[in-house]
């Protein structure tokens, strides 16, 4: 299979969601600033986590902007050949680019994080030898951070570690997910260029020194940091660009493989074995370097001593990874940051030459355009920026960016971003193989009008687009070929593969259309024979029934699970057309009325409301569709019907009369202590009461909400007149068992006295 990535051609590889980073020890331990730039193509947020010291940061970035987000001066790895948990997670909703800054007084470094999806399992450190004063040693350093749970790492070091390691020492580390391990040099002389790390899981690795001179020779030092590139972003031609203000930079190439031959501008320059490197001095204009394997390359700015160009006191040694032909950006978003003490900011970019008119920074043409004399397909130039944030486009097939700044005594330097590249492999996708009936999907991420491509699916058609979706009508394996036509680059490359798609598969299901009683139990299987290997399968069903045995039982309570019971096969890849069984679930349903109340020496006969050619049975053995109720209680009503299956309905008789109300139809309120109140009595429990007097015109008397409150014959505190008075009371039951109906009654009462 090969995999798809999502990005548009051009776009920046170095843009991503999640990433992983560790500052290494700085001159200024723990003294030093640390900052994050993030740029997004996207209005997005997102979240910085350092488990190790729990601390955490949301962050937002709008297009066209950059977020800057200041870390705490904990979030430095300290030390050597210690595990740690100095790792720093960075979260994204949607992609962003992320640059590291570190900087301090005349002590500044910058470099392009990788996102976790673009880090490997094997590097090569490219560092820089250490520096020593007053007795102190600044060391040549590399961090190694885990992505990964259960991560081992394991490398050889070429010289002796403060940790006590000799040179040619193997050390093997297993880390967990944001672990660092930081390993620092003994002696100023110590490089760790040219050491091979590797591990079983990708990891990120950043590399440089505390504090050192470029070359070694000159005074001036500062910090170098720089994460170093997976083997996948390696490539075979470059293009150096010297500094701005510089009267040189340095450069060092390491090779990958035994017998890796180097070239600049077309002449030969030398032979390289795996994990050696050359080191070069760059000037004029910019240089064209080919080698015949894969090469990594580093530019330093150098100390300042040795710079016979700049100003008095004007710069110092930085570093920064070169990006390899073929993985320009037709956008780049960047921030050239003030801090520490950076007073100028510059651009060094190249682009295809016939590009050059369409190349804008921030929405401006770019003027100055020199062509690569070793390679005429390029152009180059350096402008001087302002410090904020910049933007720049490319009509065509896009550039290649680095940003550096110099300040008094201190320098940073950064990729701008990192493209794609050509990688047919990555960037392209085929399936596995298919079913027959499958439409199989193939697809890649070239497309024009920077690329031309042509896809060979073995059925003698060829087709020009990038996306291609076919169904093939007879099974079989099928040769697949790809062939682009880089347009940048004149170049074409071809990607070969097959696929093979399998013949149909139908599936045999256990028993056939059924129906049985409910409660009893269903017993499902299938067969599907022409699926290879031990196939799963895949049922479902009505109520939300599920599983995946093979031969499921279920228990068939009720007549909702009557319905179509599917089954689908699985073996590989290939799926069986649906498989399906009808099951019909037989349950009579007798009904003879809801919980009725039942008041003795009353009639009450309980019926089946629903007809069917039933057999009877009562709870007490009677046999007849009707059952005459003479007391309280739970009766049931038994059915069986021609299948054998059985229903049932209960239902409940409650013994419960209707309430009696006795009402007086005069009362003498004279203080004599009989018939003095006027009230309603009831002789069972009553709920929601209501008890009012009014008089013969009206006159609102007496009322009440409590059962057994009666009217005392007056009005205000006064006695009421002799005479005759309406009333009306309204109660609900408030007896358990089923409800009888509310009542109002309404009458009239004389008062004497």
């Amino acid at each position: 299979m090969w995999m798809y990535c999502s990005l548009g051609l051009f776009a920046q590889q170095s843009q991503g969601t999640r990433f992983w980073l560790s500052y290494m020890e700085h001159v200024d331990r723990l003294q030093n600033g640390k900052s994050l730039m993030i740029t997004s193509d996207h209005r997005t947020s997102g979240r910085i986590t350092i488990p190790g010291i729990k601390w955490q940061k949301g962050f937002s970035v709008v297009p066209g902007n950059v977020t800057v987000v200041e870390l705490p001066r904990e979030a430095e790895t300290m030390g050597t050949e210690t595990v740690q948990r100095t790792g720093i997670l960075i979260e994204s909703r949607r992609p962003v680019s992320v640059v590291a800054h570190q900087y301090a007084n005349a002590r500044s470094e910058a470099g392009l994080v990788l996102p976790q999806s673009e880090l490997g399992r094997s590097y090569y450190v490219l560092a820089y030898q250490g520096y020593v004063e007053r007795d102190t040693v600044y060391p040549s350093e590399f961090v190694i951070v885990a992505a990964y749970n259960q991560t081992e790492i394991s490398f050889v070091t070429p010289c002796r570690t403060i940790g006590g390691r000799y040179a040619g020492e193997r050390i093997t580390v297993v880390l967990n997910k944001g672990e660092t391990y930081q390993v620092q040099a003994a002696f100023p002389e110590g490089d760790f260029s040219g050491t091979s790390v590797r591990g079983n899981k990708p990891f990120a690795l950043f590399a440089g020194a505390m504090w050192t001179q470029v070359p070694n020779s000159c005074r001036a030092p500062d910090n170098l940091f720089e994460q170093m590139y997976p083997f996948d972003w390696w490539g075979r031609e470059y293009l150096a660009i010297p500094s701005e203000n510089a009267s040189y930079d340095y450069l060092r190439i390491l090779a990958r493989g035994d017998g890796t031959s180097l070239y600049q501008n077309g002449k030969f320059l030398r032979s390289l074995d795996a994990g050696e490197f050359v080191e070069l001095k760059i000037s004029g204009g910019a240089q064209y370097f080919e080698a015949s394997q894969p090469v990594l390359v580093a530019q330093y700015l150098i100390s300042n001593d040795c710079n016979d160009v700049a100003n008095i006191l004007f710069g110092d040694p930085s570093m920064i990874l070169l990006s390899p032909l073929g993985r320009s950006s037709r956008e780049i978003r960047f921030y050239s940051p003030p801090k520490q003490k950076i007073s100028a900011n510059y651009l060094s970019l190249f682009a295809l030459t016939d590009d050059t008119a369409s190349v804008r920074l921030d929405g401006q043409p770019i003027p100055g355009f020199k062509i690569v004399k070793g390679n005429p397909l390029y152009s180059w130039v350096r402008r001087r920026v302002v410090t904020g944030s910049h933007r720049i486009i490319s009509g065509g097939c896009g550039v290649v960016g680095y940003c550096y700044g110099y300040g008094r005594l201190e320098s940073y330097a950064f990729h701008a971003g990192f493209g794609q590249g050509f990688r047919l492999e990555e960037f392209s996708q085929l399936p596995d193989g298919g079913c027959f009936g499958d439409t199989l999907t193939f697809v890649t991420s070239f497309h024009p009008p920077y690329a031309d491509v042509k896809w060979d699916i073995g059925i003698g058609t060829k087709f020009e687009s990038p996306l291609l979706r076919h169904a093939y009508k007879n099974p079989g394996t099928y040769p697949i070929s790809l062939q682009v036509h880089n347009l940048c680059l004149d170049t074409y490359d071809t990607l070969k593969g097959e696929v093979t798609v399998s013949p149909p598969v139908s599936i045999e299901v256990f028993p056939g259309d059924t129906a049985l009683c409910a409660g009893s139990f269903l017993s499902l299987s299938a067969k599907a024979s022409e699926l290879e290997g031990q196939p799963s399968f895949f049922w479902s069903g009505p109520q939300g029934f599920v599983s995946e045995e093979r031969n499921p039982r279920i228990h068939m309570q009720k007549d909702a699970q009557s319905g179509s019971y599917t089954v689908v096969a699985q073996a590989g890849n290939c799926y069986s057309r649906p498989g399906q069984v009808e099951v019909t679930i037989r349950q009579p349903k007798p009904d003879i009325g809801e919980d009725q109340r039942f008041c003795p020496g009353d009639t009450m006969t309980l019926r089946n409301k629903v007809k069917g050619n039933w057999n009877y049975s009562w709870q007490d053995g009677h046999k007849a569709e009707s059952y005459q109720v003479l007391n309280g209680g739970t009766y049931i009503l038994n059915v069986t019907d021609e299948f054998g299956c059985a229903g049932a309905d209960t239902v409940e008789i409650v013994e419960k009369c209707r309430a009696e109300v006795f009402i007086p139809r005069l009362f003498t309120p004279n203080l004599d202590s009989l018939n003095d109140t006027f009230c309603p009595y009831i002789d069972q429990p009553v709920k929601n009461y209501s008890f009012q007097i009014t008089s013969s015109k009206g006159r609102p008397m007496f009322q009440s909400d409590m059962p057994g409150h009666g009217w005392d014959g007056s009005l205000e505190g006064e006695p009421a007149e002799v005479g005759v008075y309406r009333w009306e009371v309204y109660f609900e039951d408030g007896v358990p068992g089923p409800k009888l109906p509310a009542r109002r009654i309404r009458g009239k009462v004389r008062l004497m006295r």
